[in-house]
C-alpha cells in the first residue's frame, strides 16, 4: 500500500510538473505575440500576460496559492481588456478567454494543487473568476447572434 502513495504521489508531482511546463509555453507564446503585437498595434496586453503567466509557472513550481491568485487576475485582467478593446464581438473575444479559461480549469484539479497551503480562499477566487469569464463568453454570443 505505501508504494500506491509513492506512485500516486509521483504521477501527482508528474502532473504538476507538465503543468509548470504548459503554463510555461503559454507565456512564451504569448510573449513572442505580444513583441508582434507592441511593434505593430502598441499594445502591451500580450507581454504582460506573458510575464503573468511565467509567474503563474514559477509559483506552480514552487507549489505556491499564490499562482491560483495571479492566475485570477490575469484571467480577470483579460477579460476587462478583450472588453474595452474589442467589445462583446464573440469571434474575438472567446479564443484567448477559452484557452485562458480551460487552463484555469485544469489549475483547479486537486493533482495540480496537492500541497499548497491556504488553498480554500485561492480555489473559490479562480473558481469565481471562471464563472464570470463563462458569463462574459455567453453574453457574447448572445449579443453577437440574437
Amino acid at each position: 500500500s505505501h508504494g500506491d502513495d509513492m506512485s500516486s504521489y509521483s504521477s501527482r508531482s508528474s502532473l504538476r510538473t507538465l503543468t509548470v511546463y504548459i503554463v510555461a509555453a503559454f507565456a512564451l507564446l504569448f510573449f513572442v505575440r505580444g513583441i508582434w503585437f507592441s511593434s505593430v498595434s502598441g499594445t502591451f496586453y500580450y507581454v504582460i500576460t506573458a510575464v503573468l503567466l511565467s509567474v503563474v509557472a514559477v509559483q506552480l513550481y514552487k507549489r505556491a496559492s499564490g499562482s491560483l491568485w495571479v492566475y485570477s487576475a490575469l484571467l480577470l485582467g483579460s477579460l476587462m481588456w478583450v472588453f474595452w478593446k474589442f467589445g462583446t464581438d464573440f469571434w474575438i473575444l472567446a479564443p484567448d478567454l477559452e484557452a485562458l479559461g480551460l487552463l484555469g480549469l485544469w489549475l483547479l484539479f486537486p493533482a495540480i494543487t496537492k500541497g499548497m497551503g491556504n488553498l480554500n480562499a485561492s480555489k473559490i477566487a479562480l473558481a469565481t473568476t471562471l464563472f464570470i469569464v463563462v458569463v462574459a463568453i455567453i453574453y457574447s454570443i448572445f449579443v453577437t447572434y440574437i
